[in-house]
């Protein structure tokens, strides 16, 4: 069940094609919107602030598919007591179904800090199509500090453990070994069409990086890419995620 700051929505196949919402339950930090473009997560202005702790719970049943989009950017900023934000999601895909996460960036203001962790519970015929992003600051600010992590699981099978930390006062976190002075990273993880040839070679614009990695499910790739900004990384990993959208194992991806 969702908690009193969660939200959880369970979707089934309509007999048009759309979802068809079993169950959709927003907390006071999270609001829920339908729409023909997908379901849209609406949060307040203000949030999350430092001590905010959101749950998010997707269930996508059997022959179902469902986007999920945001209205806007969401911005982390630092608390009262300075304790740490975090939204969690956790979704289940099951046979024959799709799901699609579009939502929009999360900025890390100055003095905040912010954890996202992702746990996906995929079956052996789900579609996936997982697109985040996160960016240190405002205009004019180095941004704060936190960490993202993804697990996936295939069939019951671990398949991606994947997890970033970040912190624009820590050198280490921010040097070569860690973002490299970037202050955008993208993260986009897809099932494609198993031995799907590999990409061209990617050409890396000017303070932009992108590397497609096979992970140990031949069906499932990871994209990962870093930049000055949103817009860059947008240009930047372009070509990979259109390389995705080619070999992707349900088709038509809903940009």
């Amino acid at each position: 069940m969702a908690g009193p700051r969660g939200a959880e929505v369970v979707v089934a196949p309509g007999p048009d094609g759309r979802p068809r919402y079993r169950v959709l339950r927003q907390g006071p930090l999270l609001a829920l919107r339908p729409t023909p473009a997908g379901l849209h997560l609406v949060s307040p202005a203000a949030t999350p602030l430092g001590g905010d702790e959101v749950t998010l719970r997707l269930a996508v049943e059997a022959g179902a598919r469902l986007v999920v989009r945001s209205a806007a950017a969401s911005v982390a900023r630092r608390g009262p007591r300075g304790a740490p934000s975090r939204l969690e999601v956790r979704a289940t895909v099951e046979e024959g179904a799709w799901l699609s996460w579009l939502v929009e960036p999360t900025v890390v203001a100055d003095g905040a800090t912010h954890d996202a962790a992702s746990s996906l519970e995929l079956a052996e015929g789900a579609g996936l199509w997982w697109r985040e992003a996160t960016i240190l600051g405002r205009s004019g600010e180095s941004g704060g500090r936190g960490r993202s992590r993804l697990a996936v699981d295939r069939a019951g099978w671990p398949v991606v453990r994947h997890e970033l930390r970040f912190a624009a006062d820590d050198p280490a976190l921010g040097g070569p070994a860690g973002l490299g002075g970037a202050r955008v990273v993208g993260t986009a993880l897809a099932t494609v069409l198993a031995r799907s040839p590999a990409p061209g070679p990617l050409t890396q614009a000017s303070g932009c990086r992108v590397v497609v990695l096979p992970t140990v499910d031949p069906g499932l790739v990871l994209v990962q890419g870093l930049a000055e900004g949103w817009r860059e990384l947008e240009e930047a990993w372009g070509p990979a995620l259109a390389w995705v959208a080619s070999v992707h194992r349900c088709g038509e991806v809903p940009w």
